[in-house]
Order: structure tokens, then sequence, then C-alpha cells
């Protein structure tokens, strides 16, 4: 090998420690919409392992592999508290269930809205509500630099907005690929960047458990 050659390599060896080092010093928050994740590793394309069921998710696996590199501050976990009077096994389930996440999950907080009945459907109250506050209160006090959002609600294309222009945060949406469920381009095009996460992508990085037959 060269000097010239040997100076490049010290060169490239360099600036690459120096952007792992960069990337480490980028401070991430996540903000995980539960039931969309939920929903989607259930009925993502082109997965031959069908009906995912919520305790075969790998939640840790899902949010190490967002992380990557960047340096981990916080994850918050957006979901609905089960009407205990209506079901208490149910109710008890999903109790036992969210202190397993967060006794097994680091840095995890755990937010909990409301389900309210409408005709023959439950649908979530507060839950979009807590999420957008705590994502600009913590960019409004410089808590993150990249906001992780795992979503598939083009609603959310104004809040990222605001981090983004309003206080400078970089914003990465995480999106699942589902025929039943388009991630819209206001969405796609909202954010830094836009990250479509297909079946291949949760097979290769053990977003669920696979039963081997």
């Amino acid at each position: 090998m060269s000097e010239l050659e040997k100076s490049m390599k010290e060169l490239i060896d360099l600036l690459k420690s120096q952007a792992k080092q960069k990337n480490y010093n980028d401070r991430l928050m996540i903000f995980t919409d539960a039931e969309y994740v939920i929903q989607s590793l259930r009925n993502l394309n082109n997965n031959n392992q069908k009906r995912v069921g919520l305790n075969k998710i790998n939640w840790n696996n899902i949010f190490q592999w967002i992380t990557g590199s960047k340096r981990l501050i916080r994850v918050y976990y957006y979901s609905c508290a089960l009407d205990k009077d209506a079901n208490l096994k149910t109710h008890n389930e999903q109790k036992e269930y969210l202190n397993n996440l967060k006794e097994s999950i680091p840095n995890l907080e755990i937010k909990l809205g409301r389900l309210e009945k409408i005709g023959n459907s439950w649908v979530q109250k507060g839950v979009d509500v807590m999420l957008a506050v705590d994502m600009v209160s913590k960019a409004s006090k410089n808590h993150y630099d990249i906001a992780a959002l795992i979503t598939g609600d083009s609603d959310f294309a104004d809040l990222i907005s605001v981090v983004k222009n309003e206080y400078g945060k970089q914003v990465q949406v995480f999106s699942f690929d589902r025929s039943d469920c388009k991630v819209y381009d206001n969405l796609k095009f909202a954010p830094d960047q836009h990250y479509l996460i297909t079946a291949e992508i949760g097979k290769k990085f053990n977003f669920w458990n696979i039963k081997k037959r």
C-alpha cells in the first residue's frame, strides 16, 4: 500500500469515526402510536406470518432499529386504558402487559388516553393530543435533536411542520406497508425523512417472534 493510499484510508477511517460520534451525539426521542403499530403488524403486506399477536411483538427490537447509532433519550408509548368496569379481565391483562413493557424497555414512558364507545365501535380519545403536546413541548425545551414519530396518520403533518420550522428539530416518520392503510403524500413529505417499514424489514430485525414449525 502506497503512502497516498495509507493516508486516504486513515482519513476515511477518521471521517467514519467522526460520523459515528456525531450520530451518537444526536439526542433522539421516539413517539409511538402503539395501536397503529399493533394493527400494522397484523396487516403488513407480503407477510406470511399473519396476525402477529400482541404478545409476539418485540418492541425493544423496533425501538433499537429506529434508534440506530443515535443517543436514545426516551420512548413515549401512547395507547388507551381498557375500561375496568366494562371488562375486568382485559383491564388486568393490559395492566400486566404494560408493566412488563416498562420493566423490559429502558427509558420507556407509557401514556394512556381513554376509549369511547361510538355506535358499535370503540374509539381512541386523547391519544393524538397527548402525543402532539409532548412532541412540541419537548422540542420547545430542547429535550431532543431528532423526533422519531411512528404513525400512519396524515393529521400529524401540521405537527411535524411546527416541530421542524418553529423549533428547528429534525423529524423522522416511520410508517408501515399496509394495503388497508395508505400513507398519504402529506405525511410522506412533511418530515425530513420518511421510512416505510415492510414485512422484509420486520422479519430481518425480528420485530415479532416467528413461530417455528
